[in-house]
């Protein structure tokens, strides 16, 4: 809930926002002064009411794009997602493709080590993230599986991060991802 007086004033949502808008005008009542208050209470359930893998990627991609839009417009604002994003989508791909690399031109040894090292950061994020996940209250099965999503989504969300600088840098309009 927002007053209105306080949405009419910021002019509301940015139309240009096309992913993480509530979180876009969250940072700009922040920045006015005011303040957010967020309640420990289930008010509403979210249902996207997805049931494909196609749907949670889009949704996935759509995220990224929010990340790096939000991102650009409020530089502090999901920085750890974006660093995440970064490591996990693209930074540790690359290692592995090196390791992979020093293995077919004959390091083979290096290259196992480099490739066992790129994938033990991927398994130590994903137990690190069910253990957080268990302290919410998920069961062990709950958090193995949302783990798993999450750190899956490292890969979508990198390209809807490359989404948003690709538009921005050819100048075009932005237009919302769809996942249904």
């Amino acid at each position: 809930m927002v007053r209105a007086r306080v949405f009419l004033g910021l002019n509301g949502f940015n139309p240009q926002v096309i992913a993480a808008e509530d979180d876009e005008f969250c940072v700009r009542v922040r920045k006015s002064g005011l303040g957010i208050e967020r309640l420990p209470l289930a008010m509403t359930r979210h249902d996207a009411a997805m049931t494909r893998f196609s749907e949670w990627w889009q949704r996935a991609v759509r995220s990224g794009h929010g990340f790096a839009q939000v991102g650009h417009l409020h530089p502090d604002h999901f920085r750890p997602e974006r660093r995440r994003v970064w490591l996990y989508g693209l930074v540790q791909p690359l290692i592995a493709l090196a390791g992979l690399a020093l293995a077919i031109w004959g390091a083979v040894m290096a290259g196992a080590l480099v490739i066992f090292a790129a994938l033990s950061v991927y398994l130590l994020s994903w137990l690190r993230t069910v253990q957080g996940l268990r302290r919410a209250g998920l069961s062990a099965r709950e958090a193995m599986h949302h783990a798993l999503y999450l750190s899956l989504s490292k890969f979508p969300n990198l390209i809807g991060m490359l989404t948003y600088r690709w538009r921005r840098w050819q100048q075009r309009e932005m237009h919302i991802i769809e996942y249904k």
